[in-house]
């Protein structure tokens, strides 16, 4: 059933169904395969096994469209398992009079339904929610238990005036817009009992704001005096622009990665915001000094007795800046930890602080540098260093998303990701800083010598190897995390589905982020803006139902309030939902009346 995305907008029909989004079929349920042919696990860790018998698309969900399903190695199997130790035609799935039915059709081999063992040609009633398992392979039947998901829709009456702003839902309307910021969000700040506390920490964060804002936005006005009276308005201009490259090249890397539990656009202008104005005078001030200390007069001796002193700068200036920026993510953490979920969460906040801190250390770098330098600034700060900084604060983000995915104190995971970003960011430095006194030796001495090519090539790769192989080790840690984002939704989703609270194609959807973004993109054509922005809400709504029930499957505490998230949650599903229908039925030929 997986299929490209160009597929999938094919598939699209001007007709309004009462599911979200358009499909060529309705979903009467779907087969999802369980982890390790074990029961249905109660969380998902970082540390929770991946290997597994897939179907044949190699996906962990299939849909059911028809009331006859069958199962089995064979290619003209409705579902087809990679799984040798299943039969050929092993199983047939029939859904008839509302209920569910499971038939062994196997000629040798069983087939286990909870504690019932089929034989060959016996057959068994299958309620939704209940798995069966054919040779090594462990399948749950996810479908609604109930006739209707609308009757049994959640009541938004008698909620209180807090849990009314948490919802942020008009009457007749879902909530939507790129900056709304959802249940999670707006709950952590509607639903606490004293919000003094909150406009304490709002007043404080202001002020840093507003004090950041002033000496960096002083900072940046010296800065451009300097690039008139270097270049004039030419160098003033280049300074302006290219560093918004590398900036938003990390804006949208964050947008390719942030595939799942999406996070709130105010978050993430806030994380920018500390990195490009909170997080610069501290960093400046201290630099300042040092060049004052390195200005009286303290560095001599000749290039030997220089590169200690280098190493000192390179080393203090990376834990500095280090801590100054992973101090946002730190107080990102404390103050919303419900938005915080896990490894993903941290390395995008890290990726935004360190664009903010980027942008705004290139644009000094740009302003104040002789034209002459500008082609090495746009190789080794824009074309290979335009995720530097993001990287030395994503190590630190993802350590603190290790804790949190652990749902527990672990105080191992993020000191060890601020030492790594630190040692990472002081490497760095020292290479680039000690480079006029080491590349001139290396020229004349050593292997090297007499072939300056290969000596800047050497400074190139000892500055940013490492750099290089700590982002091939993020992303790869990042994309594991987003496995385990999935897995999240298929798991503490599935009773949702059987409650009625998610339907079977919101379900789908939400699991597998290819096709839930295609089809958000054709709802986009085919509807336009709005209906975009409320089928996007409805999915980003079943994702963070699934999100809450994981952290309380983890132990996290109930809220102070009588309702709980998740009842804003399904409340929001609801309304978002008939708005979604009512959206898709306009201007339809088929449902609209004349």
């Amino acid at each position: 059933m997986r299929g490209a995305p160009r597929t999938l907008l094919r598939q699209i029909r001007p007709v309004a169904l009462p599911a979200f989004p358009l499909l060529a079929s309705p979903m009467l349920g779907v087969l999802r395969i369980l982890p390790d042919a074990s029961t249905l696990p109660d969380l998902v860790a970082p540390s929770a096994p991946s290997s597994r018998r897939v179907f044949a698309d190699g996906g962990l969900v299939w849909p059911i469209t028809a009331p006859l399903t069958t199962i089995g190695r064979d290619l003209r199997n409705t579902v087809v398992l990679l799984d040798p130790s299943a039969s050929r035609e092993h199983a047939s799935l029939r859904l008839a009079g509302g209920a569910w039915s499971l038939e062994n059709v196997s000629s040798a081999n069983v087939v286990h339904a909870g504690a019932v063992t089929l034989q060959p040609g016996e057959r068994a009633t299958l309620h939704p929610g209940e798995s069966f398992c054919l040779g090594e392979t462990r399948i749950q039947l996810v479908a609604p238990a109930v006739a209707s998901a609308a009757a049994h829709a959640p009541s938004s009456s008698g909620l209180s005036d807090d849990e009314r702003d948490a919802l942020r839902l008009p009457p007749e309307e879902g909530a939507t817009g790129l900056l709304d910021p959802g249940v999670t969000l707006a709950f952590a700040f509607a639903a606490r009992r004293d919000r003094r506390e909150w406009w304490a920490a709002a007043a404080v964060g202001l002020l840093l704001l507003l004090a950041g804002a002033v000496v960096t936005i002083g900072a940046a006005t010296l800065a451009g005096r300097d690039a008139f009276a270097l270049g004039g308005a030419r160098q003033v201009f280049a300074a302006l622009t290219i560093p918004l490259v590398p900036a938003l090249g990390v804006a949208l890397l964050v947008a390719t990665l942030d595939r799942y539990e999406r996070e709130p656009l105010v978050t993430l202008l806030a994380a920018f915001a500390w990195g490009a104005l909170i997080a610069v005078p501290p960093a400046l001030v201290f630099e300042t000094g040092v060049s004052r200390v390195l200005g009286s007069g303290v560095v001599g001796g000749g290039p030997g007795a220089d590169l200690p002193l280098v190493a000192l700068v390179a080393g203090s200036t990376g834990l500095v800046e280090e801590v100054v920026k992973g101090a946002g993510l730190l107080a990102l953490l404390l103050a919303l930890r419900d938005e915080f979920d896990n490894v993903t969460d941290g390395v995008l906040y890290g990726l935004i602080i360190g664009a903010g801190f980027g942008m705004v250390e290139n644009f000094v770098y740009f302003a104040q540098s002789p034209h002459n330098q500008l082609a090495f600034l746009v190789i080794g700060r824009v074309a290979l260093g335009w995720l530097s900084h993001s990287t030395y604060t994503a190590l630190f983000g993802a350590g603190l998303g290790l804790a949190r995915e652990a749902h527990r104190r672990r105080w191992g995971p993020p000191l060890l990701g601020l030492l790594a970003a630190v040692l990472l960011h002081a490497v760095f430095d020292f290479v680039v800083l000690s480079a006029p006194i080491t590349a001139p030796i290396a020229a004349r001495a050593g292997p090297l010598a007499g072939h300056p090519a290969l000596v800047a090539a050497g400074t190139l790769l000892c500055a940013y190897g490492p750099l290089f192989a700590a982002q091939i080790a993020l992303l790869r840690q990042t994309l594991a995390a987003l496995r385990r984002e999935a897995e999240i939704v298929r798991v503490h989703l599935a009773d949702e589905v059987l409650t009625g609270a998610v339907t079977v194609e919101e379900y789908v959807l939400a699991q597998d982020a290819a096709r839930g973004d295609a089809l958000e993109r054709g709802v986009l054509f085919a509807r336009g803006p709005a209906a975009y922005l409320v089928a996007r809400a409805l999915r980003q709504t079943a994702i963070g139902l699934a999100f809450r029930r994981w952290h309380v499957a983890c132990g996290d505490a109930p809220k102070p309030s009588a309702r709980q998230p998740e009842d804003l949650y399904r409340i929001r599903l609801a309304k978002l939902r008939a708005s979604l229908t009512r959206r898709l039925a306009q201007g339809n030929p088929l449902t609209s009346e004349p």
